[in-house]
């Protein structure tokens, strides 16, 4: 049995369906370094959130915790820089 890290700028799993669709943006929003598998395999290493926790897609690696400005939207740090024209 795995029991969960506490601490309140974690959030811990079952995490809801809501937690699952922020914590997966946050993951693909590209200017953030993703959760990783921590094991050496072929194959993409990004885990996936689930109600159950991050999963590997390609071996049985688990976390059962996400950061909880993980639920907040993506701001890229850059976007000021971005929206600069020439």
């Amino acid at each position: 049995m795995v029991i969960p890290l506490k601490s309140p700028d974690k959030v811990v799993v079952p995490f809801s369906a809501a937690e699952v669709d922020a914590l997966n943006r946050f993951q693909r929003c590209g200017f953030v370094h993703p959760f990783t598998c921590a094991n050496s395999h072929e194959g993409d290493r990004d885990l996936v959130a689930t109600r159950a926790g991050w999963i590997c897609c390609h071996c049985d690696y688990r976390q059962d915790w996400a950061h909880r400005a993980m639920l907040k939207e993506p701001v890229n740090p850059m976007a000021d820089v971005l929206r600069l024209t020439p």
